[in-house]
């Protein structure tokens, strides 16, 4: 979904991942699913601006 977002409307895909990128108030096991999606996103050709940085940010 957020892919999809990604290309249609950046602005509204940056604000959907806010619940995916409040990893600390997850569980270890949780945390490392989030992370896990996080990185494939990263991964995306066409990632926008503000999606690379919330991303890398949670990341870091």
């Amino acid at each position: 979904m957020l892919t999809e977002l990604n290309q249609r409307n950046p602005q509204v895909a940056s604000r959907l991942i806010e619940p995916l990128i409040r990893l600390k108030r997850y569980d270890e096991k949780r945390q490392a699913l989030m992370r896990a999606a996080l990185e494939q996103l990263k991964g995306l050709e066409n990632l926008s601006g503000d999606l690379f940085e919330k991303i890398s940010k949670a990341l870091a």
